[in-house]
């Protein structure tokens, strides 16, 4: 999966969850948790599920290697077994006067070790060969996850870092464009201004407020998205820790 997709699922599933939230903000009050950058990629790739599983498929690759390279080695067994017997020379043609011929009881200990190993065994070898490509190919898998999720959180935390700038810019705007709005109405009602004033005053504070609305939803999708990649609940609030300066100023 590329970068871009994953970040692209990330935020269809903030999409998805918004509306069960009912809001894309937490609630006031919630707890917030302080995050860089570093601490969000590692928090991904520590929580994430996609990560969990390529690990767990490379820990079974190199379990099948282990068990394939297994019919290699030398395989040494070991038994043993007391048992307590008599005998009775009688059965073996041997008989003494005067003494009898059954035995008496005496213990027979039995200790045995086997050694074996396969020499040369073609099948078994291109079982392990397979398994240990498999181990590579597993690995490189996690490796290009791990920096697919790196780069998708990445894309989130500055999404949401510019579109937290950004709403506090155009705060400032609609801030401006609501007093400018209102003197052109004083200038009209005073006779010093026209309709076409006021009109045109309406339509930068519309154009401001629906931006806000934008930047808004992009952030709270980016927070949400985010929260999810790192294993966060919804109800948390985000407080970033990285400068963002040369960032919103880059076009």
């Amino acid at each position: 999966m590329k970068a871009h997709q994953l970040a692209a699922a990330l935020l269809a599933l903030a999409a998805v969850a918004l509306p069960a939230l009912g809001q894309g903000t937490p609630p006031a009050g919630a707890p917030a948790i302080r995050l860089s950058l570093a601490d969000a990629i590692g928090r991904a790739l520590d929580t994430g599920t996609a990560i969990r599983i390529a690990t767990t498929s490379t820990r079974e690759a190199e379990a099948r290697a282990l068990e394939a390279r297994s019919a290699f080695q030398p395989q040494l067994s070991a038994g043993g077994q007391l048992a307590n017997e008599t005998i009775n020379l009688a059965t073996f043609g041997f008989t003494v006067p005067g003494q009898p011929n059954v035995t008496p009881p005496f213990n027979v200990v039995d200790v045995h070790l086997t050694l074996a190993m396969n020499v040369i065994d073609f099948a078994a070898r291109r079982r392990y060969e397979a398994a240990r490509a498999g181990v590579k190919v597993t690995q490189e898998d996690q490796r290009r996850l791990e920096n697919d999720v790196a780069a998708a959180v990445s894309s989130l935390y500055v999404s949401y870092g510019r579109s937290s700038a950004r709403i506090d810019e155009i705060r400032a705007n609609v801030d401006l464009f609501t007093r400018l709005r209102q003197l052109a109405i004083d200038q009209k009602n005073a006779g010093v201004g026209t309709r076409l004033d006021t009109t045109r005053a309406d339509v930068q504070l519309a154009r401001q407020q629906q931006a806000m609305l934008v930047a808004t939803n992009q952030r709270d999708f980016a927070r949400l998205a985010l929260l999810r990649a790192i294993g966060a609940d919804f109800d948390t609030g985000l407080e970033l820790t990285d400068d963002w300066t040369r960032v919103i100023a880059a076009p």
